[in-house]
């Protein structure tokens, strides 16, 4: 289909609109990544760190024709072909499938599969919307607080922001969207990956901590 060259100035904004906020989640993940690697210093020593992948899951992909492929909430799972000589050429593409603050995350290969194009989810997907989410109820946070450790920018242990009931509530509101029990069940998201022939899994990664920016 020809694009209207009228529309040009407008999809030229939006383009450049996405590239923005696709730069910003670029340096909020490098951020995110040298805070977890400072905390672990503090703790550890010295160590060393390298960027094995970066997987973003909201960006448009030219194709190659002039077509894009827009990926809203999955990633890419190229086969051998879309990583011929690449590092990933041998295996396929990693598809990072991330489970929750409290589930399990798996790691896959991908299969650039033509009927997921080759794509594979970001994820299980919510079983509870955001809105119902940050209204449910106290106790199930404290529990899972108490048994994972996530680390935020707002330390709601110091004393002066135990003052502040309404930094701690919108706190634990943030928290109650992301809480594991409002997304689904990961196992059966690999297992129809696995089944559609999209990706394969290679290993399963638990949370020892969470760092929610």
């Amino acid at each position: 289909m020809l694009l209207d060259e009228r529309s040009a100035p407008a999809r030229r904004r939006y383009l450049d609109a996405f590239g923005n906020a696709a730069n910003f989640a670029v340096g909020n993940r490098f951020l995110l990544s040298l805070m977890m690697r400072a905390g672990l210093a503090a703790e550890c020593g010295d160590l060393a760190s390298d960027l094995v992948y970066d997987a973003p899951h909201n960006l448009l992909w030219p194709d190659g024709e002039g077509g894009v492929v827009h990926r809203k909430g999955a990633t890419p799972a190229g086969g051998y072909a879309e990583t011929e000589g690449g590092p990933y050429a041998m295996w396929g593409e990693p598809v990072i499938v991330p489970g929750s603050m409290g589930a399990a995350s798996h790691v896959l290969r991908g299969h650039g599969n033509p009927r997921s194009l080759a794509s594979a989810c970001h994820g299980a997907g919510r079983r509870v919307p955001r809105g119902a989410a940050s209204r449910g109820g106290d106790a199930d946070l404290d529990a899972f607080l108490r048994k994972f450790r996530v680390v935020t920018p707002l330390d709601h242990r110091s004393p002066s922001v135990a003052r502040r009931a309404d930094v701690l509530a919108a706190w634990r509101r943030d928290l109650k969207q992301e809480a594991p029990w409002v997304y689904k069940d990961i196992g059966p998201v690999i297992s129809s990956l696995r089944a559609a022939g999209v990706a394969d899994p290679v290993v399963e990664l638990r949370p020892l901590l969470t760092v929610k920016g």
